[in-house]
């Protein structure tokens, strides 16, 4: 139980740190003749990030340090179980990462970087009951 807490660790992590780099390599003034997203608006476009990933993470993190609920028995359900928690934690991280680099190809105006972030963290954000649940037993459970 303990390695599947830090895979689903290492994803949010992951996840985070990408969508903030992501974001960091738009606050540029000019990009090939393109205004992408001055240094001062930079707040602005990483506080929806920042929201999102903080929930996460905060739960995430407590429960590595709080006192954990009775050890679940492995079984083959359980191994499905993980699978299926790795590739919604997958592809919540993916439609927040998808949603702050898809911009790169278009940026001509600050406007569109910073509502494809926005964007991309409310479609995640309308997701999270998928991951929620799967967060709170992975974490929540004391390993073996």
């Amino acid at each position: 139980m303990l390695r599947k807490q830090w895979v689903l660790t290492a994803i949010w992590l992951s996840g985070f740190f990408l969508a903030l780099l992501c974001i960091q390599s738009y606050v540029v003034i000019e990009k090939h003749g393109k205004v992408v997203i001055l240094p001062e608006e930079r707040e602005g476009v990483l506080a929806p990030v920042v929201k999102f990933y903080g929930i996460y993470l905060s739960g995430i993190l407590a429960c590595w340090f709080l006192k954990p609920f009775r050890p679940a028995a492995e079984t083959r359900a359980g191994a499905r179980r993980y699978r299926i928690a790795v590739m919604l934690t997958v592809a919540v991280n993916v439609i927040v990462l998808y949603s702050c680099a898809e911009a790169w190809s278009t940026a001509e105006l600050r406007e569109p970087v910073i509502d494809s972030v926005a964007n991309g963290v409310r479609v995640a954000s309308w997701l999270s009951f998928l991951v929620g649940p799967v967060n709170a037993y992975y974490f929540g459970v004391k390993p073996k």
